[in-house]
């Protein structure tokens, strides 16, 4: 029977070992102290070419300032690490700002800015066509959210700008539209069923006397190999859902 399979001292040995370079490899990430500045962006369009919608003669404003397209961006930026990030850990001369690689984009607004906390005196400030970040202090989990509206499509290219005192990989930048963002849960839900099915598969088939009668499994090496590849499945699932997770005040 598969639990006499399960149970051999041999296969045991294969589970704990990989569990321990799992927790060990966990363990070790958790106890290293460093600061994680990460930033979130995730684009919409709201107004599409005006030409195409209306006659000619229509504009459409935003401020005043006639737009032809019409695009907002929610940004979230905060501290993943486990050390307060200072302001003195972001250099004076190269200071994190959000921009466009396009430099005909316009930043025509920041607004709804909320913070993790009043107290870090986290900001969002809109100045030459870039929107700089400051703040006096982050802990973990700690940061700020805004909207930023500018002139043009969904789709142009954010950049950040920035250097932050020892992190030499940089400010690490998650960005995609609402579009990506469907399709990025669509294939997590799909994971997750294929993960599902591949760990309770083995259990189901090899129980049921007329399977085990028609395919000879002998050492149930087959469902092994199911029954770890969808645990793999499983992990990568859960692992794409709270590796750099947006703190809840902030989501």
């Amino acid at each position: 029977m598969i639990i006499d399979y399960l149970l051999r001292p041999d296969v045991i040995g294969i589970y704990i070992g990989i569990v321990g370079i799992i927790l060990a490899y966990i363990f070790y990430v958790r106890s290293k102290e460093q600061i994680k500045p990460l930033i979130y962006i995730e684009r919409t369009a709201l107004i599409g070419k005006a030409q195409d919608l209306f006659p000619g003669s229509v504009e459409i404003r935003y401020n005043g300032k006639v737009v032809p397209v019409l695009s907002k961006a929610r940004i979230v930026f905060w501290n993943g690490g486990r050390r307060t990030m200072e302001e003195d850990d972001i250099v004076r001369s190269d200071p994190i700002v959000v921009k466009f690689a396009d430099p005909e984009t316009r930043i025509l607004d920041v607004r709804s800015v909320t913070t993790t906390r009043d107290v870090t005196n986290a900001k969002a400030i809109l100045e030459d066509n870039c929107i700089r970040l400051s703040f006096d202090f982050l802990d973990q989990n700690d940061g700020l959210a805004f909207e930023a509206f500018y002139d043009c499509d969904s789709e142009t290219k954010m950049i950040l700008g920035g250097t932050v005192k020892g992190i030499r990989s940089g400010i690490a930048l998650q960005t995609r539209s609402v579009r990506q963002s469907a399709k990025r849960a669509g294939a997590l839900v799909l994971a997750s069923i294929l993960g599902a099915d591949f760990t309770v598969a083995p259990f189901i088939l090899l129980t049921v006397d007329a399977y085990k009668k028609k395919h000879d499994w002998g050492d149930y090496r087959t469902a092994s190999i199911m029954f770890v590849i969808g645990i793999s499945l499983l992990s990568f699932v859960l692992h794409a859902i709270f590796r750099n997770r947006i703190p809840g005040q902030l989501r």
